[in-house]
């Protein structure tokens, strides 16, 4: 019964994360606006997991749905749909901690 609640909880979430991220996604290619941002492979990095996102969020909420109405899994639709949500927890893990420093080389 917890994980059917704890499902659901997660579907509405993933809902609102799948809104929020077709609202964001196009807004990603104002990353190319700076000067010589065309040419960062750090930039065109981000730019691909950002419009991944919906991507990903939309699948996972479809296969979880599939996962749980059609096969009658509750603990793989549960494990499917936290996906989106370790993917967004891991890009920003990345944006702090794994980009490096963007400012200009040290003296």
């Amino acid at each position: 019964m917890m994980l059917k609640l704890l499902f659901w909880v997660l579907t509405v979430l993933q809902i609102v994360l799948l809104l929020g991220a077709l609202i964001v996604a196009p807004f990603s290619l104002m990353a190319f606006d700076a000067p010589g941002s065309t040419e960062s492979p750090l930039v065109r990095r981000w730019f691909f997991a950002l419009i991944a996102l919906p991507v990903v969020t939309f699948l996972s909420l479809v296969g979880g749905m599939v996962t749980y109405f059609a096969m009658k899994r509750d603990g793989l639709a549960l494990t499917i749909a936290t996906l989106p949500f370790i993917y967004l927890l891991l890009l920003g893990l990345w944006f702090f901690f794994g980009q490096g420093s963007t400012s200009a080389t040290p003296d």
